[in-house]
């Protein structure tokens, strides 16, 4: 008898533990599901969390750091500001963050370089912007504008001089939203060292410059390497007014790392005056192609995981632009004459579709 109350006391204990482990199971994967999960917003809900969410990244970048509000004036009306540069700076030493969705531009500089603005800070047309303030610790200096308006600053580097113009979103051409895939937190696909959201932006910004002059206008959904929610892409892409997005990939296949060649993905439900998506996917895909591998996997219907192509009404797709776990692609993706061949393809198509 004492033998049957021990084994039942024994099972009663293992019993027990087993539906505690299960239980911790079944809230890990809860908690990794609502991770996951792509939480709708509303407009002014997501505007608020995505300023909340700066604030507090901007914070953590320059913890134990100064602020400064810089006292800038206009000095002439033709809407430039220059601003002067540290002797020792060049262009890829300042990074750009354009957040038109918070009004908002950040200049981003390595080190404490604070006081080289106190005492040389930027001059010009000001109109516009209603704050520019200074922040810095020992590993990093911010310079941001704040605007009173959606503005969409255009800069140019001359020596050791930024100019920035503050200029309205055009809406007198049809607007091209060029989305670089991923960035900060979000690194993407790793080929041993080489990120993939490092080359999404760097094609990004060589589009960029390469259809400066078209009869369309083209703007960056992402400039610097900062994270990126869904709901914030979704609401820039609508602030920008985009009549066509392109997101920026790269395709992968850790199975085989034989696979070569661009691949792009459409929404099938969407048709915009004729031109349905996979029409437009498969323009961009053909001219990329053409322009640089000359291999084309093929075009694939989206999913319920590409949210954003889902979600937008306009012409829109992800244009993977190679495929990053074959060894012999990811050398030509790092490659600047490589990707400006692929910048071309995609310009020849958007001029052919563009309308």
């Amino acid at each position: 008898m004492k033998e049957m109350i021990f084994d039942r006391r024994k099972f009663t204990i293992i019993y027990i533990a087993a539906l505690s482990v299960l239980a911790v199971l079944s809230m890990t994967l809860m908690l990794i599901f609502a991770s996951k999960k792509v939480v709708i917003v509303s407009a002014e809900d997501a505007e608020e969390l995505a300023k909340e969410k700066a604030t507090n990244e901007l914070t953590e970048s320059v913890k134990n750091g100064k602020t400064l509000l810089l006292e800038v004036r206009s000095t002439h009306d033709n809407g430039i500001i220059n601003i002067s540069l540290p002797s020792h700076f060049k262009q890829d030493d300042v990074g750009i963050s354009i957040r038109p969705d918070l009004k908002k531009t950040s200049l981003i500089f390595s080190g404490d370089v604070s006081e080289h603005f106190i005492n040389n800070p930027p001059s010009g047309d000001f109109t516009g912007v209603g704050s520019v303030t200074i922040e810095s610790s020992e590993n990093m200096t911010v310079m941001s504008f704040v605007t009173d308006d959606i503005l969409y600053p255009d800069f140019n580097f001359t020596g050791h001089t930024l100019t920035a113009s503050f200029l309205p979103i055009e809406r007198e051409k049809p607007v091209v939203v060029i989305d670089a895939r991923y960035g900060g937190e979000q690194p993407g696909t790793m080929a041993g060292q080489i990120a993939e959201k490092d080359i999404n932006l760097r094609l990004a910004n060589r589009l960029r410059l390469a259809g400066a002059d078209r009869d369309y206008r083209i703007y960056l959904l992402r400039t610097s390497d900062e994270t990126l929610s869904t709901e914030e892409r979704l609401r820039i892409v609508n602030i920008l007014d985009a009549d066509y997005y392109v997101q920026l990939s790269l395709g992968s296949d850790v199975s085989d790392t034989k696979v070569f060649g661009m691949s792009a993905v459409y929404n099938s439900s969407y048709y915009r005056n004729e031109l349905e998506n996979v029409d437009f996917a498969d323009a961009l895909l053909k001219n990329a192609a053409l322009f640089a591998s000359d291999r084309a996997i093929g075009l694939e219907s989206a999913g319920e995981e590409d949210v954003i192509l889902m979600a937008l009404k306009i012409a829109s797709t992800r244009l993977n632009v190679g495929t990053i776990t074959n060894p012999r692609e990811a050398e030509l993706l790092l490659k600047d004459e490589y990707l400006d061949k692929i910048a071309q393809g995609i310009l020849n198509a958007l001029d052919g579709v563009v309308k």
